[in-house]
């Protein structure tokens, strides 16, 4: 029995397979399985399972009786991709849904490429232990995780690309094939660029978006008033009560009605707002925690600090709170605190009922609408635009003072001979950004 391989398989695949050969009539080290126990057995690539030998009576093809052979790992194989391969009438990663009696009969069908399978032998060694994820660090979590990290174990893929920036890493090839060092310029970016655009496109197109919405909403709620013959100015409508009930300001396209339908179209349009207002917390501090996490970045050039990382030892600080410095953090939790309780006054679900002249509630004519307070609603609105304004304002009026993610903290070597001088982070108490920045026009690496 001779086993050939093609000579584009690597070493790896050749040496599994030669073992295999030697040891295919070991009974301590296969052991033979029947077509149904092999297919449930193996179908699952997450399985326990190890190395398969699928044994067929058909004849060596130019002498060669290794048929088909292929190795299988996850994330880069389907489930199951040699077992359910094509050239059978049942789908074997769904046998388990057929009756015991069809499962059996469709097991004795079973071929691969073609070729039939009479059995399959089975590695007896289990693969249960052997299998995990491990790390030899903690959480990257925040940019002091990532520089601990590094500065305990130095990443040898980036060695001698000195000062790149994010652009470099992503848009050129060249500089993984051969690390050149870097001619260094000095720019002080502003902080919006510490954000990618997809990030700045989802937070204001998601802002813009829900004003414009609640703005046509707003209007459309003022035409309504008017057309009951109601003042519309600034002082009528602040005199109608702050989110108050008022029988002129029910949301037109919901029906007062007893239904559930009814109910539930006002409970979900009310609640809608929320759940944007939620969507643009998340989008706006995204944002501002980029633009944040490049100032401290920044900082690391400009003064010596401790690393705030997320499980602190000796000196290190931990990571803040609200996962952005407080003076930022507060600000933001209270206004978006306040445009979600301002929104709750704009749209609100109402519940109508009516009373007999004896007092007595009349049961049948209760319904649900749908209320809005055109008041709360032009705050909510003024309110939302000062907190996207204000995070465009701080993305244009702050600016980095030491050029980064360029620039790294500081030259702790220089040759005389190339040249070439080394800037990195340090503990070297020497090492000062006074003394020791970056100068434009010089290479570093």
């Amino acid at each position: 029995m001779t086993w050939m391989l093609d000579t584009w398989h690597g070493p790896d695949l050749a040496s599994t397979v030669q073992s295999m050969q030697l040891n295919a009539k070991n009974e301590t080290v296969y052991k033979r399985m029947e077509n149904l126990d092999c297919i449930v057995m193996y179908n699952d690539l997450l399985g326990n399972r190890s190395d398969l030998m699928l044994v067929s009576s058909a004849g060596p093809e130019n002498g060669n009786s290794l048929l088909v052979y292929g190795m299988a790992a996850s994330g880069t194989w389907d489930v199951g991709y040699i077992l359910c391969s094509g050239g059978k009438d049942f789908d074997c990663g769904r046998l388990s849904e057929l009756p015991p009696v069809q499962q059996k009969q469709a097991a004795q069908d079973w071929n691969i490429g073609g070729y039939q399978i009479d059995y399959c032998l089975s590695s007896q060694r289990s693969t249960e232990n052997l299998c995990s994820v491990e790390s030899d660090h903690g959480p990257l979590v925040n940019i002091g995780d990532a520089i601990c990290s590094f500065l305990q174990e130095p990443d040898k893929s980036t060695q001698g690309m000195g000062i790149v920036s994010k652009q470099q890493i992503s848009n050129s090839k060249e500089i993984w094939q051969k690390p050149t060092a870097q001619e260094y310029q000095f720019n002080q970016p502003r902080w919006l660029h510490a954000v990618t655009w997809r990030r700045w496109a989802v937070c204001i197109g998601l802002a813009l978006a829900t004003i414009i919405t609640a703005t046509i909403f707003l209007a459309a709620g003022i035409a309504g008033l008017k057309s009951r013959k109601a003042p519309t100015g600034l002082h009528s409508l602040a005199s109608m009560g702050f989110g108050a009930v008022q029988p002129k300001s029910l949301v037109g396209f919901i029906t007062p009605s007893a239904s559930t339908k009814a109910l539930y179209l006002s409970i979900g349009f009310s609640n809608l707002w929320q759940f944007l207002i939620s969507l643009l917390y998340l989008a706006y501090n995204s944002v501002l925690t980029a633009m944040l996490v490049g100032k401290e970045w920044d900082e690391y050039g400009k003064t010596r600090k401790n690393l705030r990382v997320t499980s602190p030892q000796g000196h290190q600080r931990s990571s803040y709170f609200v996962s952005v410095p407080l003076k930022y953090g507060l600000p933001i939790l209270a206004a978006f605190g306040a445009l979600h309780y301002t929104v709750s006054q704009s749209v609100f679900v109402v519940y109508l009922t009516r009373f007999l002249s004896n007092g007595e509630e009349d049961v049948a004519y209760r319904s649900a609408a749908s209320g809005y307070s055109s008041i709360a609603i032009i705050t909510s609105l003024a309110l939302g635009c000062v907190l996207l304004f204000t995070l465009i304002l701080i993305g244009v009026l702050g600016k980095y003072h030491n050029g980064t993610p360029l620039v790294q903290w500081g030259v702790v070597s220089r040759n005389p001979q190339s040249h070439i001088s080394h800037c990195c982070f340090t503990t070297a108490k020497d090492v000062t950004w006074e003394t020791n920045r970056p100068e434009s026009g010089h290479l570093y690496a």
